[in-house]
Parts: C-alpha cells; sequence; structure tokens
C-alpha cells in the first residue's frame, strides 16, 4: 500500500467519538447494531466490526492481561491500530519519555529513538518484525508512522547550550540573586527609574546575511558579505526599568581614538579603544563614569545597576568608583544571564536581527566595498533606535521578574536543563552511637506475642504472620507524677483494644496482593544523571553577588593582592629564565654570527668593488654633507639597499640613543612603533606638522618589499615623541616606470623590525 494513500470517493467519515459511542451502547446498553448503527449514521458492517474488537479486548482484560476498563475506549477500537506493535498507552509513555529527554537538554536522534523503541519492544515481549531482531533496531516505517501518530512531536535542530549554562541556571542560583536584589531593594528603596541594566555583547564587521528572496528547490543560496571573518568591536548597552536607555559606549580594536570613528552615531554615544577591543577594568571604568553622568546619581540619590559578574566588572577601582558616586552593583549568576538579564531577553536579539538588514543595505548600496570598524557606529545607530524600545526594554524586565519583583516568573520547567547535574552534596557520616534512642517500657503491658500465643492458630499461620516483640515508648515529662496510675491503666486497656484487633485480623485469610509495575521507556534507557559530588565546597566564586558592599569590597581587594603577588613571582621567574637563556645562546651564536657577516661583508665589497670610486678622486668629496651623515650612521646604512646584513643589539641601542641629541622637524621621515597584543608593529611616516605638548602629527607609508608609498586614503595621526623609535634618512625615488617611480626606497636595513 502507498504511504499516503488519497480516497478517490469524497464520503463524509463518521467521528471516532460518535462510533464509541454507538459501541458502547451496542455492548453496556444491550441496543442492536441495527438499531445503533441507524441512531448515530455508522454503517452496520462497520459497526460490526468495531463491536468485535471491542469484545476480543474484553475477553482479554477479563484473562487478566488489562485491569483498566477506562483503555477500552481509548484502546484498540481504532481502525487506525490495525497490526500496531505498541499499545495507545505505551506509546504515549515513549512520547512522554521524548519530550522530557528534550526538556533537560537530552534529547534523542532519530537513530536513538529507534533502538530504544526495539529495546522497549523487546522488554514487552511484543511481536514485531523480524528485521528489527536482525538489525537491533525499529525500522523506518514504523519511525515514520509514530511521528504521524503523535503530531506533538517534530524533528528540530537544537541550540547549543553548554554544560555550564545549563548546570548554572537552577532554583538555588535564581533564589540567591533575588535574596540579594530583594535586600538591596529593602534597604534603598529604588524606584524602576533607579534600576539599571548593562551588558556588553559583540557587533563584528562581517554578520551573517537575512534572508532574501531566491529561487525555489535550489541547493545553495549566496549573499555578498564583507569577508571571510570579521573584526569585531564592542558595544556596551545600558537601560533602566521604566525603558529609558543612556546613549551606547563602543569600544574599538586600537589603542588611540579617533573621533570620526563615532561618525552617523547615536547623539551622545561614546567611544575608547583596546589593543583587543573587548572590554577591559580600566574601560569598565569610564562606562561608570558615562552611567554616572547620565543618571546624576550620587549617595543621596543612589542607582541600582544590574550586571554580570565577569573579570572586569569586579576591580578594585570600579568598586570604589561606585561606591563614591551612589551606584550600588549586583551581579546575576554565573551562565544565567541569557534568561536573567533583560538586555540579553528582549532586547540584543532584535538589535541583532536589524544589524543584519543594515549591513546588508549598506553592502548593496556600495557594491565591492566592504564594512570597516569606522561604519559600525552609523550602521547601528538606526538599529539601536528601533530595537531599543520602551516596549522591549519593559518587557525584558517584566520577563525576568525584575521589575515588578516576582521571584517565582521561573517555574519548575525552566529548571529542567539542571535535572543532570543537580547533585545533593555529601552528607557527613552520622554517628550510630548518638542516634539510639532510649524507650521507656511499661512493664505491666503484655507484649503482642505474648497474647498471640494464646490464640489458636495452626502452625502455618504463625509462620506466615510473625509479630514482632513490641513496646511502647512513653514519655517521661508528659506523665503527670499526681495521675501517673490513671493514665498508666487507660494506656495498658487500650494497648488491649489494640493487641485484639490484631489478633482478629491475623486470623482472616491471607489474599496474595501482587503489585503490578508498568515497563516505562526510562527504566531502560534512565534519563542521564552526573555522579554525587565528591566534595562539598563550601564556597563558590562564581554566584551572585553585591559588589558595593564591604565584604564583598574587601574579598575584591585581597585577591587583587594576591593575583599582583603571583604575577610579580612568575614576571621575576620569566625574567631570570630569558636573561640565562639569552646568554647561553648569544654565547654559542656568537662565533657563526662574525663568521656569516664577514663572509657577507666580502661578498658585498667584491659585488661593489667596481663601484668605489678611487681615494684621490673623493678626496675633496668626503667633507660634504653626505659623506659625514654616512659616516655617522654606518651601523643602519648599508651598501647596498638590497643587503641582506642583520642588525645586531648594539646597533638598536646606538640608534635609540641619537633619538635624544637630533632634533625632529616637518617632512622628516621617522620610524614609529605600535605594540600589539602579541608583537610589535612598525610603521614608516612622514611628519607634516608638529603639534603642541611635543606631539607630531605624521603621515603613514605602506611597505611592499622594503619599497614605501603613500595609499590612496591618508592615514593620520597624532603621536608623542616617545612612540618615535628613529629618525631615517632621506629616501630615494624607485627608478623604472611610472607606477614604481611612486615609490620611495631608505638605505636602511628593515629585516630585524615588523614594518608594514
Amino acid at each position: 500500500m502507498v504511504r499516503n494513500y488519497v480516497k478517490k470517493r469524497n464520503r463524509p467519515e463518521v467521528p471516532e467519538e460518535t462510533i464509541q459511542t454507538a459501541v458502547s451502547n451496542v455492548i453496556q446498553n444491550n441496543m442492536s447494531i441495527r438499531l445503533a448503527a441507524s441512531t448515530f449514521g455508522v454503517k452496520k458492517s462497520t459497526l460490526h466490526d468495531r463491536v468485535s474488537k471491542a469484545k476480543r479486548q474484553i475477553a482479554h482484560s477479563d484473562s487478566g492481561n488489562d485491569s483498566d476498563e477506562g483503555s477500552l475506549q481509548i484502546s484498540g477500537l481504532s481502525k487506525y491500530a490495525t497490526r500496531q506493535i505498541f499499545s495507545v498507552n505505551e506509546e504515549n509513555e515513549l512520547e512522554s519519555y521524548l519530550k522530557q529527554s528534550s526538556q533537560i537538554l537530552y534529547g534523542l536522534t532519530y537513530q536513538a529513538t529507534r533502538k530504544l523503541a526495539y529495546q522497549y519492544a523487546v522488554k514487552l515481549q511484543k511481536t514485531f518484525p523480524i528485521q528489527w531482531k536482525e538489525n537491533e533496531i525499529a525500522g523506518v516505517e514504523w519511525m515514520r508512522l509514530f511521528m504521524k501518530r503523535h503530531p506533538r512531536l517534530s524533528l528540530r535542530k537544537p541550540e547549543n547550550t553548554s554544560v555550564a549554562r545549563a548546570s548554572a541556571f537552577n532554583k538555588h542560583n535564581v533564589d540567591e540573586f533575588f535574596n540579594n536584589y530583594i535586600q538591596v531593594q529593602d534597604k534603598y528603596k529604588f524606584d524602576p527609574s533607579r534600576i539599571w541594566n548593562t551588558d556588553e555583547t559583540g557587533i563584528s564587521t562581517v554578520i551573517q546575511a537575512p534572508k532574501v528572496i531566491a529561487e525555489t528547490g535550489k541547493r545553495v543560496v549566496g549573499q555578498c558579505v564583507s569577508g571571510e571573518r570579521g573584526t569585531l568591536v564592542t558595544f556596551c548597552g545600558v537601560v533602566s526599568a521604566t525603558g529609558n536607555t543612556i546613549p551606547p559606549m563602543y569600544i574599538y580594536p586600537r589603542i588611540r581614538m579617533k573621533n570620526h570613528f563615532l561618525n552617523g552615531s547615536v547623539p551622545g554615544a561614546i567611544g575608547y579603544g583596546s589593543k583587543s577591543g573587548w572590554m577591559t577594568a580600566e574601560l569598565f571604568v569610564k562606562l561608570l563614569e558615562h552611567i554616572k553622568i547620565q543618571t546624576q546619581s550620587s549617595k543621596m540619590h543612589p542607582i541600582l545597576l544590574l550586571m554580570d559578574n565577569h573579570e572586569t566588572h569586579v576591580s578594585v577601582e570600579a568598586i570604589n568608583y561606585s561606591r563614591e558616586n551612589g551606584i550600588v552593583l549586583v551581579s546575576f549568576p554565573p551562565h544565567c544571564t541569557h534568561k536573567m538579564q533583560p538586555l540579553d531577553k528582549t532586547v540584543y536579539g532584535p538589535f541583532k536581527q536589524k544589524c543584519k538588514v543594515s549591513f546588508n543595505d549598506h553592502i548593496s548600496s556600495n557594491p565591492g566595498r566592504p564594512v570597516t570598524i569606522y561604519d559600525i557606529a552609523k550602521l547601528t545607530s538606526e538599529p539601536y533606535l528601533q530595537s531599543f524600545t520602551p516596549k522591549n526594554i519593559i518587557s525584558g524586565f517584566s520577563s525576568t521578574g525584575l521589575w515588578p519583583i516576582n521571584r517565582l516568573i521561573f517555574s519548575e520547567e525552566d529548571f529542567f536543563g539542571a535535572y543532570a547535574t543537580d547533585r545533593t552534596n555529601p552528607q557527613p557520616e552520622r554517628n550510630e552511637d548518638s542516634e539510639k534512642l532510649v524507650t521507656i517500657v511499661d512493664p505491666s503491658v503484655k507484649s503482642v506475642d505474648q497474647d498471640v500465643n494464646h490464640v489458636d492458630l495452626s502452625p502455618s499461620e504463625k509462620d506466615n504472620f510473625h509479630i514482632n516483640q513490641a513496646s511502647i515508648s512513653l514519655s517521661a515529662n508528659n506523665l503527670s507524677t499526681n495521675s501517673e496510675n490513671k493514665f498508666t491503666h487507660d494506656v495498658t486497656a487500650m494497648m488491649r483494644s489494640i493487641v485484639n484487633e490484631i489478633v482478629k485480623e491475623a486470623t482472616k485469610p491471607l489474599i496474595n496482593i501482587v503489585s503490578l509495575h508498568i515497563l516505562k521507556p526510562s527504566d531502560i534507557k534512565p534519563f542521564p544523571k552526573a555522579a554525587p559530588r565528591k566534595t562539598n565546597r563550601k564556597s563558590r566564586v562564581g554566584k551572585s553577588r553585591i559588589y558595593t558592599s564591604t565584604p564583598e569590597k574587601t574579598r575584591i581587594e585581597e585577591l587583587e593582592e594576591i593575583r599582583k603577588l603571583k604575577l610579580d613571582k612568575s614576571g621575576t621567574k620569566k625574567k631570570l629564565v630569558i636573561n640565562k637563556t639569552s646568554i647561553q645562546t648569544l654565547k654559542s651564536r656568537k662565533p657563526t654570527i662574525t663568521q656569516n657577516i664577514q663572509k657577507k661583508g666580502n661578498k658585498n665589497n667584491t659585488r661593489k668593488r667596481t663601484k668605489i670610486p678611487k681615494e684621490s678622486d673623493t678626496s675633496s668629496d668626503s667633507n660634504s654633507e653626505s659623506f659625514k651623515f654616512m659616516t655617522k650612521k654606518n651601523k643602519f646604512l648599508d651598501s647596498s639597499s638590497d643587503s641582506d646584513i642583520d642588525m645586531t643589539e648594539s646597533d638598536c641601542d646606538e640608534f635609540s640613543k641619537l633619538l635624544d641629541d637630533e632634533e625632529i622637524l616637518c617632512d622628516d621621515y621617522v620610524l614609529v612603533q605600535f605594540p600589539t597584543k602579541k608583537t610589535v608593529i612598525h610603521y614608516v611616516g612622514q611628519v607634516i606638522q608638529l603639534a603642541e605638548n611635543g606631539e607630531f602629527v605624521i603621515k603613514y607609508l605602506r611597505n611592499t618589499h622594503n619599497r614605501f608609498h603613500f595609499p590612496t586614503v591618508d592615514d593620520i595621526s597624532t603621536i608623542t615623541r616617545s612612540e618615535i623609535v628613529g629618525k631615517l634618512p632621506r629616501p630615494t625615488s624607485v627608478t623604472g616606470n611610472a607606477r614604481l617611480s611612486s615609490f620611495l626606497k631608505f638605505n636602511v636595513n628593515f629585516s630585524s623590525l615588523n614594518v608594514k
């Protein structure tokens, strides 16, 4: 039969509920099949078949295989259950297992579900196709029909969730945060306009393109973007519980910030630069200053700032500045901001979607021109205004229970992700001797065994029903000395009546009680569960904290001191190791280096010997200015511009000493250094202006195989004298065609430097 059968006749179908009612009337009310068929509008032959199936099921249940009469109306009566391997209840159990596995973030694939179905059928001793047994897996057709019978299940692509995020969002961490939040709220009485949330997000120059219209059936649809990998710029947003916002802060991967970086940005936005483009402890203090100016916070009018507990947010400088300017810092639990932070919950999602459209429109309007970091402020301005709306912000504070305050905003289903890692801490071993209970037994009360022995019971009944010795524990404190005899008499009479009831029940015939255990899929494949903890961690580093409180401030200061001591120790050790190794390597390489230099010098002398004029001819020119300049800097100038002789450390030292004596003027060429995160990059530039405070305005050149040229777009910046490595001699133009004539060549060896 085909998979999806299409009926050829459009005959109306009778609802299943109507057929069920007709079958129940025939079986329970003794209505005839003919009368029931005409009454409910069911075909006589169809009703006859359904009644026969119901009677067979009743007979099957009377034999002891099924004790639930209510299941007769839902199991085995449908015409769609022909030769079905599992009953409806069993498939419902399997569906419930699959849904719960997905809720705890350990969902099953198609392959794993088919294996589980086969094991489940084997345990239930079901009749299934022989291919199941051969392959030890359920069939593909069964899986397809199972998914069709359960429309609440579907094959979904899950979102990757780290173990730390899944385990951290649990009821304990959430309650701990709300305790701190309510404690601060009770102390300062913040209104919603004084409750703020800040967080960073990364904006790359390469963002996933939005959905576009393309041809149906085409397997691959492409869209032009700026590059393979983009450059990251950090975006810092600040919002309040009333829906207000503070102009954002941008952090560029640049050491010096320029004003044109923020062209076209939101009014009031600020920008700073860092080596990596990420948030640092120093820049977070700048963000706090920005928040203080915008909110006018003070000790008399404090504000509450909710943030994550990243290490850049909890420096001593940030805590001291917050305490001095009335900013109360409260952190969320670690790895819980995806559900507890308003910005992550309802703001940054729409913001990123709007950024996709903005970036795509820019690339479409400027074909061939990639997006740079200098365009990000302009391209994120419109998405910021469209996504940082009061509706989104207020919804974020409401959905996280921050305002109005609702610590029961998260249900038990929200904590299902932490099911696998929810483990109890190891309990200390109990002292059995201390837990022994001391009982006071009334000697006037007979034991149960004594009364039972007076009853005429057969030996087999005594063996089947054995009563252990019982005692009555009476508290001496509850007995009054005046009414002790009366109370003892009442207790004795009560115990005798209880013993008589026990003996009466013992004389009744024994009934075998059989406990039926319904086999479930979880009995075959239990839900994942982590092993118990081996140690009890009393203090956790990552948790919700009030960082502006005095105990937390003291703890952060102690951690800072420990960190500084470790850095000092590691720094001195590294210096000692580097000095020892460098001395050893220099000693071992010194003879070979001198030999190589001598050999190369001999080669260069022989190569250029024909170009050196006679001494008598050049005696008059020896006093020339160029000859003096060459003699003064003979260790940085080479007889050949293409020479491969390396500069030594002594040369660099002599070159750096010349900076103190030389004066840098306009139109001079200098070598500028830019330290990055890992290395130091050098650029060659021309001084075009002498700025104030001893600074220089430099126009940079680009290096192409030791030939330098000015780029099409001028690269100009202002630097200090300390950033200049040295002053270079006047360059010469490269001979050749018109294109090469624009290149300059310096008679200096840059092989030991990273010149861009």
